[in-house]
């Protein structure tokens, strides 16, 4: 969004106004600033201002030097400021109620002066938008633009007085906090996160429902109708009788869960911490907690669940929980929170059952590409924009453009998705959402595992430690053999008559090849160079520019003799040079004959009527 008065941007930057907006956040997210020249670098111009409180710098920030371990203080910002000290430790208010509310006792203990430039930064992510007259940026309660316009105001923060107190009065879970007016700025780049943080997100994308619903299906029709046939399905009674459906809810699982930690991000973090992040964050993309480890750190959720009979074989299973792939996951994620593009690892099925919330899912079959996806030519990286908002804003329209038209749906609490092998897929949060996703290798599917394990690339094979993947092939194969050589001996016959299909298709597709170039000599059209069957011009046998022809092992084919039609001639080999099909022990076969004018006599090329021809084949 654009205002119609000049940009300060180039004015704000001065020198560094050549560098594009994507390398001036590069520079300053790569850690050579700390929080404190941050905070400074805030102070210098409200462009800097708007640059320097993105809250995607102070996201990379906490994550980069906190990891998990920092409280949740309602903005990056904020909590990287309190959680390492450079601002008071005041109560955070966690519940969303208690964050709107006034403590109109909040007392700050003064703080040094360089802490407080830090502090000073408060929040601009609104104000990249252009022309706004408040910005709804994060951050800290700011009074940059008092503090820039009035020195002596400055040099008391530094010393710590009363108008330090009053600055740092109203912050992020004790209040309202006031924010620097920006006009005047305008940048895309800064502007988009906001944009996709905020928007509403169109009815477009949400009306398309193409995908199966069934219920009672029997582990045979199953596999008959979807697996074998690798396409999705939602089962909408797999889950009828789960307690999870009826216990597992933010509250139970804070329970269950309490400080200890769950994988968010790939990183460890208390559960707590994460539900407090989940309530109030603002981000494009939400940090999702996609946890393997969950029934370790809580062994009672596995008893709220059972996994369905059209999914009871896991043939990944007979190497035993410490040496197969990660399979099951834990998946908890607030709106807008989710999974990019991607395939499931291994060559794996998967199923996911959805607990409580909405997810939007779109689903490419194999060899189908999703627009706006690149993955790298083996597969083992895949580039995708930043986050799911931001694909659809951008390349959702090209869904209904391309020549394959992708499954789209809305899943609901109670419906379990069949996500099968190679297809790819992605799941958008449509609101707080809890699910639970396995992935599982059956008899079926145990093709297509062995061929991408065979491949021994352990950088394409993911879910166990990168010593155990060059050998995971032959383990497999190993146990397999050891307790399942029914399985095995099946999948291996079913190889074997692919590859005899093969072979058959490939000598037919010869024969076929071979016939097309007889008939289509046969059918020559009349008006075609034409050729005498005979001794030409220039001497021997072959065409009429006196090129002799030859076939086979290079012999020089000799002319008909006798006045004989052409199926004579073809019936008799005339024409075929003796070593290469003149005879009936020979590698190969040769035909002639020739067509001219009335009463079948044979054209010359000084007649300039009728034709001739002359082919030969040797094997």
């Amino acid at each position: 969004m654009r205002g119609t008065g000049p940009n300060i941007r180039d004015s704000g930057l001065g020198d560094l106004s050549v560098l594009s907006d994507a390398l001036l956040l590069e520079l300053l997210g790569i850690g050579a600033l700390g929080a404190v020249a941050l905070g400074r670098l805030a102070l210098v111009s409200k462009s800097f201002y708007c640059f320097a409180n993105l809250e995607e710098l102070w996201k990379g920030m906490v994550i980069e030097e906190l990891g998990g371990g920092f409280s949740w203080c309602g903005t990056w910002q904020r909590t990287y400021l309190v959680s390492t000290g450079l601002l008071p430790d005041v109560d955070v208010v966690r519940s969303a109620k208690r964050r709107k509310a006034e403590l109109p006792n909040c007392s700050v203990v003064p703080v040094e002066a360089e802490k407080i430039a830090a502090a000073v930064a408060a929040g601009a992510e609104g104000a990249a938008a252009g022309d706004t007259s408040e910005t709804a940026g994060p951050g800290p309660s700011s009074a940059a633009a008092d503090s820039t316009a009035h020195p002596q105001q400055q040099q008391q923060q530094q010393q710590g007085g009363s108008s330090c107190r009053r600055l740092l009065r109203r912050v992020p879970g004790c209040g309202r906090q006031r924010y620097l007016r920006v006009r005047g700025f305008y940048s895309d780049l800064l502007y988009q996160p906001w944009f996709c943080a905020t928007m509403k997100l169109p009815y477009e994308w949400l009306e398309t429902d193409n995908i199966d619903r069934r219920s009672g299906l029997t582990p045979e029709q199953f596999r008959r109708e979807y697996e074998i046939p690798n396409r999705p399905v939602i089962l909408t009674d797999a889950m009828s009788c789960w307690p999870a459906r009826g216990k597992w809810s933010c509250k139970y699982l804070a329970g269950v869960f309490g400080d200890r930690r769950v994988i968010v991000g790939n990183m460890p973090m208390p559960f707590s911490t994460y539900l407090s992040y989940c309530s109030s964050n603002r981000d494009e993309m939400p940090l999702y907690l996609f946890d393997k480890h969950f029934t370790a750190v809580a062994p009672s959720l596995e008893l709220d669940y059972h996994v369905p009979p059209q999914f009871g074989e896991d043939l990944f299973g007979l190497l035993g929980e410490g040496e197969r792939p990660d399979y099951r996951w834990l998946i908890l994620g607030p709106r807008r929170s989710g999974s990019s593009f991607h395939v499931d690892p291994n060559a794996t099925s998967a199923w996911n059952a959805l607990l409580w919330g909405a997810k939007k899912w779109v689903m490419y079959p194999p060899g189908s590409v999703p627009p706006g996806v690149h993955p790298s030519p083996d597969g083992a990286d895949v580039a995708t924009p930043l986050s799911l908002t931001e694909w659809f804003v951008n390349f959702y329209v090209a869904t209904r453009e391309g020549k394959v038209r992708p499954i789209e749906f809305i899943a609901r609490p109670g419906e379990l998705l069949f996500v099968p092998r190679g297809w790819w897929h992605c799941a958008l949060n449509l609101e707080e959402s809890c699910a639970l996703t396995q992935n599982f290798v059956s008899a079926v599917g145990l093709p297509a595992t062995l061929a991408f394990l065979k491949s021994r690339r352990p950088e394409l094979v993911s879910g166990c430690a990168l010593e155990s993947r060059c050998n995971l092939y032959d383990r497999f194969m190993a146990v397999l053999r050891e307790k399942r050589p029914d399985v095995l001996a099946a999948v291996e016959a079913r190889q074997e008559e692919a590859r005899a299909k093969a072979r058959e298709a490939n000598r037919r597709a010869v024969w076929c090849g071979v016939r097309v170039v007889v008939l289509a000599a046969l059918f020559r059209a009349p008006d075609s160079q034409p050729h005498a069957i005979g001794s030409s011009r220039n001497g021997g046998g072959g065409c009429a520019n006196g090129v002799a022809g030859r076939h086979c092992n290079g012999h020089v084919a000799e002319a008909t003799e006798g006045d004989r039609g052409p199926r004579a001639a073809a019936s008799d080999g005339i024409g075929a040079c003796g070593n290469c099909g003149g005879n009936n022990d020979g590698g190969g076969f040769s035909f002639g004959f020739s067509f001219g004018g009335p009463g079948g006599e044979r054209g010359t090329p000084d007649s300039g009527s009728g034709g001739g021809f002359k082919f030969g084949f040797g094997l």
